[in-house]
């Protein structure tokens, strides 16, 4: 493929008390994340600068020595950021910018991103890697549940061209998602439901959204009556 998605900071420590932690289980990874105040002044970040024309990323990485670097990508006025980390990272973090046109929601370039970032292996580890979205009144985390599903899922639907406007025309057209006076509820269940509707029990992906000041994100998913509700890790 060609790339869809194209300033190191003082260590810090990762978290305080590691062993407290299950790595294997998607909650407390996103739950150890916020432990550390980088990760939370990344996430203010991301929102502080959603008025600016722009959209930015930030890639980070956890080695065993507990130390954390991060990398900064910066869009050019448009409703996209480009990020091609040098070697493979544990997180992605982006926002959308504050403007009519952008989605409170993950879009569909996300997660074709997403899918590219995997193909090229620039995901370090698939069982903790976090996928971050903020807007100036929305926040996500998307994590790979079950690597199986996640595998067969990005086979499936982008390894051409023709498939990755196909998934285009599932998330937007079939689910509506960003469709016309839609609320940031009824895009998060549409989103759900487009991911939910995959052949082979759906795409192996979980999301967690954040509450208002982004210190706690809850895992969600859609209900046989196609409502919102928790998602408890096992």
């Amino acid at each position: 493929w060609k790339n869809p998605c194209t300033q190191e900071e003082p260590p810090i420590e990762w978290p305080d008390e590691p062993g407290e932690y299950n790595l294997n289980n998607p909650c407390d990874v996103v739950d150890s994340l916020l432990t550390t105040n980088i990760f939370k002044q990344h996430l203010k970040d991301l929102r502080d600068s959603t008025p600016v024309h722009h959209e930015k990323a930030i890639s980070f990485t956890i080695p065993d020595t507990s130390i954390v670097t991060h990398s900064y990508y910066t869009g050019q006025g448009v409703l996209e950021v480009t990020v091609t980390p040098a070697s493979p990272v544990d997180g992605i973090m982006h926002n959308h910018y504050d403007t009519s046109a952008r989605l409170p929601i993950f879009s569909a370039d996300d997660i074709v991103c997403l899918a590219y970032h995997f193909v090229h292996n620039e995901i370090k580890n698939i069982q903790t890697f976090t996928y971050t979205l903020v807007t100036n009144n929305t926040s996500y985390i998307i994590m790979i549940e079950d690597a199986s599903k996640f595998i067969y899922f990005v086979s499936s639907w982008f390894d051409t061209d023709n498939h990755i406007r196909n998934f285009r025309t599932h998330l937007y057209r079939n689910h509506n998602v960003g469709g016309p006076g839609l609320s940031d509820a009824d895009n998060e269940r549409n989103f759900l439901q487009a991911l939910a509707a995959f052949p082979a029990s759906g795409c192996g992906l979980k999301l967690f959204r954040g509450n208002s000041g982004m210190t706690v994100f809850s895992p969600i998913k859609i209900n046989a009556t196609g409502q919102t509700e928790p998602d408890p890790c096992n």
